[in-house]
């Protein structure tokens, strides 16, 4: 699930917009509405909050044993954000928007929407999901990966925002490595964990 289609619901700026064509805009929309219960709204923005905190430095986030394999996204902001001339209040819907392409991508490509929900209760949802966020099998990722348009989004995102530095640092992760991206790319995984908490023993 692109995280460029215009039917996820945020406003998102014009260049991350994609459309595409050979999808019937209902049956888009109606994945998307099956797959944003009250339950798993309520768990993405509860991570949402903490993953996109820019007033705090500190890179440990939810889910990972350091903060030093996949640091904290609003921990990598953090200091630009400081400086001034950023703007944060738009980085926690691309956060959750984000989370939230994970988890749609397991429901439309692999059919594993038909799977029973087990756990509805964004309490007990949210303890499972929690330490299991970033545990994410390579298939799993690679599906994200290749259907969620990450970089196009999130440089939008982050040039909208005036977060020129973590820009730059996005875009150089084609060539090498980026911890901004890395951030980002893990971050949007977590939406694959979340389906598993949700759906499997």
């Amino acid at each position: 699930m692109s995280l460029s289609v215009t039917e996820l619901g945020i406003q998102i700026p014009d260049a991350a917009i994609e459309k595409f064509d050979h999808i019937d805009d209902s049956a888009l929309a109606r994945i998307i509405k099956d797959a944003s219960s009250p339950w798993i709204l309520s768990c993405i923005r509860r991570f949402a909050v903490i993953e996109g905190d820019c007033t705090n430095s500190n890179g440990k986030g939810l889910g990972r044993v350091s903060s030093e394999s996949i640091p904290r996204l609003g921990a990598i902001l953090n200091r630009e954000f400081i400086e001034g001339g950023c703007d944060s209040t738009f980085l926690q819907a691309a956060i959750e928007r984000s989370i939230h392409a994970g988890y749609i991508t397991v429901i439309a490509l692999t059919g594993a929407g038909n799977m029973p929900i087990l756990r509805a209760d964004p309490d007990q949802l949210w303890e499972d999901w929690v330490p299991k966020s970033y545990s994410v099998p390579e298939d799993g990722s690679d599906l994200v990966y290749n259907n969620c348009n990450i970089d196009t989004f999130w440089s939008a995102v982050l040039k909208e925002c005036g977060f020129k530095k973590a820009y730059k640092n996005l875009m150089k992760g084609e060539r090498e490595y980026s911890e901004v991206a890395n951030s980002i790319g893990n971050l949007c995984c977590t939406g694959v964990g979340l389906f598993a908490a949700e759906r499997l023993q």
